[in-house]
């Protein structure tokens, strides 16, 4: 298995994602990789939402203003590197 989410501290956040299509700004290969976020005190937040979506039995996308709180997109917090798996 892979570990899906980390929350270090109250700023650093780190997302696996299986594929970054459609990630905006745009990640310049499609690939299985962690992105590492600086989510100013919102980085255990986004753990323990990113944890219940996993567990989950449907999208609540109608709760994902309330569990993702900031405006447009965490990927304007995305920091590099960017860890690329070996494919």
């Amino acid at each position: 298995g892979l570990v899906n989410h980390i929350s270090l501290g109250t700023n650093k956040f780190i997302r696996f994602w299986e594929s970054t299509r459609g990630l905006m700004p745009i990640v310049e290969r499609d690939s299985p990789c962690y992105i590492k976020y600086n989510l100013h005190n919102l980085s255990f937040s986004y753990f323990i939402s990113n944890l219940l979506h996993i567990v989950s039995d449907e999208d609540p996308i109608d709760r994902y203003w309330f569990s993702f709180p900031i405006d447009g997109t965490k990927e304007m917090y995305r920091e590099d590197p960017i860890i690329y798996l070996v494919d």
